[in-house]
């Protein structure tokens, strides 16, 4: 699990970089990123345990994380996301166990 953990991190960490790059042409009025979607949420999700649909508080945090990137220095490696992609990460993992709990209650009610 902890592999997947790393790797879950690393590939939002790239994922912040590369919105960076998209955030930038589209400040120059390159309307061309949709030519350059990559969809890393898929695999992220993939990664997290997640079969199927996200929720829709799931994908909010994902996303508010991307839209986001913009406002962190750009650098090489991006070695200053790494941090923001581990904040993203742990609230993304936060959520989903909130969500395991709210279906776990819900299954409980269920069966008194």
């Amino acid at each position: 699990m902890k592999a997947n953990k790393d790797l879950t991190i690393r590939l939002i960490q790239a994922y912040l970089k590369h919105n960076q790059l998209i955030s930038a042409l589209e400040s120059i009025h390159l309307d061309t990123a949709g030519m350059y979607f990559i969809n890393l949420v898929e695999i992220v999700a993939q990664l997290m345990g997640i079969e199927g649909e996200k929720s829709d508080q799931w994908f909010t945090i994902y996303d508010s994380y991307m839209e986001h990137s913009y406002n962190y220095q750009v650098e090489d490696r991006g070695d200053n996301l790494l941090p923001v992609a581990e904040d993203c990460y742990n609230h993304l993992a936060a959520c989903l166990q909130v969500e395991q709990k709210v279906r776990e209650a819900e299954q409980h009610r269920g069966q008194l």
